[in-house]
């Protein structure tokens, strides 16, 4: 009931936004009523149909035609009426379908041409490229039933992958919708993934919009994403939780997001009892989470 109240909510807004909007475009337009705004909008799409046509038919005319070609033309419909135009268009009608017939008649003696030629032509010369011929044939074979399986494996992988995002996903994406607002200090309340589509979005919770990842910053992606990352990891967890590996996550983290980050995984270590190993090659990073993570244990590796 809740979520069906937001969506009214929503809607409710999204069809006032709609009518000023309207209204807006009416007035722009110097309708008194809609049906004035209807009226010209009828007469704003004829014109345009009439100009369409008007484009088409300049385009069919002068299409392919050098400024020579052009000018010719044109003189020859200043200089002729419908009946002469049509008279002549019936004359060069049937000098193409001559001319048509003529070329159907070289190309058929050309084919008794080149099959004497290929009688004349010695059975050894031949054999070479019947064989590779052959070859090639078998190898189609070969690769059309590789092709068969790659297909069935595809439509296999794509049905899995609907069935986890209609089945799973839901899970994963309430999960990482937690773990999004401790990390943005509450500027995001939920992340969604449109289903048939490939792309990441978040509800603001100043207003309620829908912002597409794309537009976040890198920093702010980079959140979303490590969100994501927790959310699946928890997801399929076992009864003993794995440990997790993370390499210079926070490269473009700001102070406000390092430590929104570092709170997360403090809490995450110690309510899910998962071992965290960090990876990173920046000295003021291991000091910051030392700081952040008391219990947190240094490793060396290699010389400096």
């Amino acid at each position: 009931m809740k979520e069906l109240k937001l969506q009214l909510r929503e809607t409710r807004a999204l069809l006032d936004s709609h009518a000023e909007t309207a209204r807006g475009w009416m007035q722009v337009a110097g309708a008194a009523d809609e049906q004035d705004y209807e009226r010209l909008l009828s007469a704003a799409r004829e014109a345009r149909e009439l100009d369409e046509e008007r484009i088409r038919i300049e385009v069919e005319l002068t299409s392919g035609l050098t400024e020579e070609e052009r000018s010719r033309m044109e003189s020859l419909l200043e200089r002729h009426d419908e009946d002469a135009l049509r008279g002549l268009a019936d004359r060069t009608a049937e000098a193409c379908r001559a001319a048509e017939e003529e070329r159907e008649r070289l190309l058929e003696r050309r084919g008794r041409l080149s099959g004497t030629l290929e009688r004349l032509l010695a059975e050894d010369a031949r054999r070479p490229l019947l064989d590779a011929r052959e070859a090639v044939i078998a190898k189609l074979a070969e690769d059309a039933e590789r092709y068969a399986e790659l297909a069935v494996t595809l439509a296999l992988i794509r049905r899995t992958r609907k069935t986890f995002e209609r089945e799973r996903q839901p899970a994963v994406l309430r999960r990482a919708s937690e773990y999004a607002s401790a990390l943005t200090n509450g500027r995001y309340r939920r992340v969604s993934a449109p289903f048939g589509r490939p792309t990441i979005e978040l509800e603001s919770a100043e207003n309620g919009r829908m912002v597409d990842a794309a537009f976040l910053s890198r920093g702010a992606a980079e959140q979303i994403y490590l969100a994501i990352r927790l959310a699946l990891a928890d997801e399929v967890e076992t009864d003993e939780p794995l440990p997790m590996l993370l390499d210079d996550l926070f490269v473009n983290f700001d102070d406000a997001r390092m430590n929104a980050a570092a709170g997360l995984l403090t809490r995450i270590v110690r309510e899910r009892r998962r071992q965290l190993i960090f990876l990173t090659c920046h000295t003021h990073m291991a000091e910051r989470l030392a700081e952040r993570l008391p219990f947190a244990k240094r490793v060396p590796i290699g010389s400096p």
